[in-house]
């Protein structure tokens, strides 16, 4: 009886939980998803997220695109790209820790115009 509520318990875990991340914009610089002339430099922003106890905790992440490549020296990004996925070094993170702990990689791909350029 006890075995059959605790897989119960774990599947209802399992099953509810979940990682969510939010990619927003805070209008730091101007951000386009489609290309725009002289936006020619490109950035790849690569970062990590921690969940913990099943995604449960905390409840959501947000990433800042526009903050991200704004600090790679970027002041215009057009033709981003977001792309989100766990490693092989994160799986077996994950795995290790039978998801108390769940790392999450994310992305960030854009051109844009350099501060450096408009001199």
């Amino acid at each position: 009886m006890r075995f059959g509520a605790m897989a119960l318990i774990w599947a209802v875990l399992c099953l509810n939980s979940c990682t969510t991340m939010h990619y927003r914009s805070s209008g730091l610089i101007s951000t386009s998803f489609s290309p725009k002339p002289g936006h020619d430099t490109l950035r790849e922003i690569i970062g990590r997220k921690e969940f913990y106890l099943w995604g449960l905790v905390p409840h959501d992440h947000i990433v800042k695109v526009d903050e991200k490549l704004s600090e790679s020296g970027l002041i215009s990004a057009a033709n981003i790209s977001i792309e989100e996925y766990q490693t092989t070094e994160d799986l077996i993170y994950s795995w290790l820790s039978f998801g108390l702990y769940i790392p999450r990689t994310y992305k960030v791909r854009g051109f844009g115009i350099k501060t450096d350029d408009r001199i």
